[in-house]
C-alpha cells in the first residue's frame, strides 16, 4: 500500500493485524472530511512520510471539523494498535455523528407544478 496510509507498525516491520486497516481508514476519513489530500500535502517529505508518521506526526484538526469526528479519526490513528477501535465501533460512531451533524433534507417549498412548453 501507499506510505500515506501505512500504519506505524508496518513501517517498523513489526507484526500487525487488522488494526492497520483501521489506521488507514482514519487517514482516509481525514482526507474526505477535511477535503485535503495528504499525498499532495506531504510531497515535500518524499518517501520519509511513513517515518514521519511512525515518529508520531498526525495532521492537525481542521477548524471546521467537529471535535467528535476528529476524536474518532485520532483514535484510529493511535500509535498503539491495541488502542485503536475496531471497525464495528468506527461504523457505529460514524452513524451517531451522521445523525448529529449531517444536514437534514429540506422539504421543497410548495409551488405551482405548471409547465408551459
Amino acid at each position: 500500500g501507499s506510505c500515506m496510509y501505512m500504519a506505524p507498525e508496518v513501517h517498523r516491520n513489526m507484526p500487525y493485524n487488522e488494526k492497520v486497516d483501521v489506521f488507514s481508514f482514519g487517514v482516509l476519513m481525514y482526507e474526505v472530511f477535511s477535503r485535503t489530500l495528504l499525498l499532495v500535502s506531504a510531497v515535500w517529505r518524499g518517501g520519509g512520510y511513513a517515518q514521519y508518521v511512525a515518529e508520531g506526526y498526525r495532521p492537525p484538526k481542521p477548524v471546521a471539523m467537529p471535535e467528535p469526528l476528529y476524536e474518532l479519526i485520532s483514535a484510529c490513528w493511535a500509535d498503539d494498535p491495541c488502542s485503536r477501535p475496531n471497525m464495528a465501533d468506527v461504523v457505529e460512531t460514524l452513524k451517531l455523528l451522521q445523525d448529529r451533524y449531517a444536514p437534514q433534507p429540506q422539504t421543497p417549498a410548495p409551488s405551482c407544478g405548471c409547465v408551459i412548453c
